[in-house]
């Protein structure tokens, strides 16, 4: 048996979401706020807190809104008021189907899934209203100007009153199939009875529930109590599971002679004060005699006495060694051991119940605390093998974390995605995307992202938004771009991505599924037209070519973005978005044209940015050039800066070219073709750039497409960018 599916509904961002969980380990992943911690957080209070721990404010902002609009209405009138709900549905077989006989809503059960439903709901709505209506009123006299008395909403009155006004119930779930696809499955008419906790039984002989915090307490400092909490753990631990030595002799006898010694110490120390009781008359002639006496158990002085130390390498003949108090340690060695304790402890006490649970759930929270990166890697699959035994038990895990370490060796399968989205009335919620829907994408695609998300350890799935880039300049230059031209998203986690033009549509699936809204900076990349091109008119472009003098141009080979007919070999905006062929349409679009999305529920919001023509100065002469690449619109946009210095321009222009006397036309040729040469060495013109001083001007279509990123993340902080006026 194991826990398949957890639904949860109005508990704080978690509005209406349902996670499926591997029989293994399933990773928790997302931006910081988006709901992992509360996904965990609603099992612990609902599951082993029986809801004691629940307060108002575990209710979904749309149901505080509600509490709060509620009114003190007329009997008969009143308004549904909000439950929180977690769903557990368990996959069972045939052999274990004894131990959900109290679960089945039908006997014409057909290896469908098993649901409990947990709801934290009002004992009664009518009578919960009545109560608040009479409080309401009874304040209402005592109300001044700027006085207004408890309570003033119906949320202020469950401040102090949930937990006599609501109860925890249980409920059968059914299993319904419309149309094929599972729905929404719901309670039936009646709820568990919670009898003397019947219905808590019936949960908790299926499944037991084990918390690894995040918040651990390991420090170095020797001041802080909580540093023991690792000896404590340890003690703990053999206490609870493994071998004592009641039955060895040897031990025993260590203990006694140990004992016996300490009592004689402490009759020598202690025999001038006991005198001292005696001669003020104690213990008198019936009185028994005084004596301090010490009492060794092994129990004890595993609790009291023993920790956790560090040893060091023992120098040649040294017999005893050199060994370090536990705070030596360092963090990430603590906390290691400190989860491998607990582990072993959870999963130990698990297989040694008398009536043991057929699941057994491990929530560990941010494991990654002070772990090197290679540690964190191979987290995941370590634990697993830790709490695996020759029993044949497997105890599910859960891990919420932050780090792009622990999920780079899991593929896709066990990610489950939090994604924080604004409900149509403005409220922040949050959604869960099952990753593993990626395994049934075309296989090269598939393995791609799997391949690309290991080698570039990825933080896709903590970010607020993603930047797709042509290259490698693009990649090194743009956070200086964003400094100069878009501060604002300085604030923002941004995931740099570095794809190429013929992959960046490879992520469409992946980036449909996250949501995080996406710039794709790109190149024109302008060839001359040839039969391999796709889109119309193609042999007429090509005969328009040949009759424009061109028919020396290879087809298919790079050419200047303003070469009449030229078309874009870039897949990106042939293939994906725009979806045009010819440089002419691409330079005709405006920017909402370049704006896409993906999917329908929540769509991913994207957009393209790629050159568009540029004013090109010199000597107070103007004219307009459109450049094929980065390298080129960088060039043409800061020509002035550029050649008021030779260093700047030694990779743009060669060498012997005397710029001073050529035309604007001979210089914007000079370096289309620099740029194109085999010879140009892209990264050394952009680390040349990270070394300069920053006098330059940020290439416009990238400030566009940063403008709109700002715009989509930060709609209430975004001032417009600047814009280029073009010469006519």
């Amino acid at each position: 048996m194991q826990l398949k599916t957890v639904q949860i509904s109005n508990f704080r961002r978690l509005k209406n979401v349902s996670i499926d969980l591997e029989t293994g380990t399933t990773i928790f992943v997302g931006a910081n706020n988006s709901g992992k911690t509360s996904a965990a957080s609603v099992l612990r209070l609902l599951v082993n807190g029986r809801a004691k721990g629940l307060t108002v404010f575990d209710f979904s902002a749309s149901c505080l809104e509600a509490l709060r609009k509620i009114a003190v209405s007329e009997p008969g009138q009143e308004p549904p008021l909000p439950a929180i709900t977690l769903d557990l549905w368990f996959d069972v077989t045939e052999n274990e189907l004894y131990r959900v006989v109290d679960l089945l809503p039908s006997l014409d059960w057909n290896d469908q899934p098993v649901g409990i439903r947990l709801q934290y709901r009002p004992r009664n709505d009518a009578e919960l209203l009545s109560r608040y209506r009479d409080a309401k009123i009874a304040a209402g006299l005592k109300a001044e100007q700027s006085y207004h008395p408890w309570p003033s909403s119906l949320q202020e009155y469950l401040e102090k009153k949930l937990h006599s006004e609501y109860e925890l119930a249980y409920f059968v779930l059914e299993h319904r199939i419309t149309d094929g696809e599972q729905s929404k499955c719901s309670p039936i008419a009646h709820h568990l009875p919670n009898l003397k906790g019947e219905a808590a039984a019936t949960l908790d002989g299926l499944l037991t529930l084990d918390y690894l915090d995040a918040q651990r307490f390991l420090s170095d400092s020797e001041a802080n109590s909580r540093t023991k909490d690792l000896s404590r753990s340890l003690s703990q631990f053999y206490q609870r599971n493994l071998d004592k030595f009641e039955t060895d002799t040897s031990v025993l006898q260590a203990l006694h002679v140990s004992e016996a010694s300490f009592n004689d110490h402490l009759a020598q120390v202690f025999e001038s004060t006991l005198s001292s009781l005696n001669a003020l008359g104690y213990p008198g002639i019936e009185d028994p005699e005084l004596v301090i006496r010490s009492s060794f158990t092994a129990d004890q002085i595993m609790a009291q006495d023993t920790s956790l130390q560090y040893s060091l390498p023992r120098a040649e003949g040294d017999q005893v060694g050199i060994h370090l108090p536990e705070k030596y340690n360092g963090l990430g060695f603590k906390n290691l051991i400190y989860m491998v304790i607990k582990m072993l402890d959870f999963h130990q006490q698990w297989v040694a119940q008398d009536e043991r649970t057929p699941v057994h759930l491990v929530i560990v929270e941010e494991p990654e605390a002070h772990l090197h990166a290679q540690l964190q890697q191979v987290f995941i699959s370590k634990m697993q093998e830790i709490i695996s035994d020759d029993s044949g038990l497997t105890t599910q895990l859960v891990v919420t974390t932050h780090s792009a370490h622990v999920i780079n060796e899991s593929r896709f399968t066990p990610i489950r995605y939090f994604r924080r989205v604004q409900s149509s009335t403005g409220r922040h919620e949050s959604q869960v995307r099952d990753v593993s829907k990626l395994n049934t994408l075309e296989k090269n695609t598939k393995n791609f992202l799997e391949r690309y998300m290991k080698l570039t350890h990825c933080d896709l799935f903590f970010a607020d938004a993603v930047i797709l880039v042509e290259g490698n300049v693009e990649r090194l230059l743009l956070p200086s771009i964003i400094e100069k031209s878009q501060r604002s998203l300085t604030s923002n986690y941004l995931t740099i991505l570095e794809v190429g033009g013929a992959f960046a549509h490879k992520f469409d699936p992946l980036l449909a599924l996250l949501g995080l809204p996406t710039l794709v900076i790109t190149d024109l990349d302008s060839v001359t037209p040839s039969a391999a091109s796709e889109g119309s008119d193609i042999d007429t472009a090509k005969e328009s070519v040949e009759d424009d003098g061109q028919s020396g141009v290879t087809p298919g080979t790079s050419c200047p973005a303003d070469t009449p007919l030229a078309v874009t070999s870039n897949a990106t905006l042939r293939d994906w978005h725009p979806r045009k062929n010819t440089v002419k349409e691409l330079l005709g679009l405006n920017d909402t044209a370049k704006e896409f999305s993906l999917g329908t529920d929540n769509p991913t919001l994207l957009r393209v940015a790629y050159q568009t023509s540029s004013n090109v100065t010199k000597d107070g002469t103007t004219i307009l050039a459109t450049g094929r690449t980065f390298e080129e619109t960088f060039a043409y946009e800061n020509l002035e800066w550029l050649l008021s210095d030779k260093q700047r321009l030694r990779s743009l222009l060669p060498a012997r070219f005397d710029h001073t006397t050529a035309t604007l036309t001979d210089i914007v040729g000079k370096i289309h073709d620099r740029v194109k040469s085999s010879s140009f060495k892209k990264t050394e013109f952009a680390l040349d750039l990270m070394l300069s001083s920053e006098e330059w001007q940020s290439p416009s279509y990238i400030v566009e497409g940063l403008t709109w990123l700002d715009a989509t993340i930060n709609p209430s902080s975004t001032t417009p960018a600047t814009e280029q006026v073009l010469v006519p």
